[in-house]
């Protein structure tokens, strides 16, 4: 049953929670200052002018058709080349 905690899954958690909290916390504290420098570049470069621009409403189905050709476009295989890969000698051999 959905819900129902398993006992020795209770007590495991219990178990594993001063572990884990404490890595939790480390992790917390070892990414915070990344975290603070993409918040202060994200404020600043927002007050830069044409920082944003708003658009005009446009239906849903264009954008899953964009979506769509760029996935078929990037899964389609590649057929010709654009330079052949070995071009035969027309030399008479000696």
């Amino acid at each position: 049953m959905p819900g129902v905690l398993h006992p020795r899954r209770s007590a495991q958690s219990v178990r594993e929670k001063p572990v884990r909290t404490p890595l939790g916390q480390l992790l917390a504290l070892l990414a915070w200052p990344f975290l603070q420098w993409l918040l202060l570049v994200s404020r600043l470069l927002a007050h830069v002018p044409g920082a944003y621009t708003t658009l005009p409403p446009f239906a849903v189905g264009w954008v899953w058709g964009w979506y769509l050709l760029m996935t078929v476009w990037y899964l389609w295989p590649a057929r010709t080349t654009l330079l052949p890969r070995h071009v035969p000698s027309t030399a008479p051999e000696a």
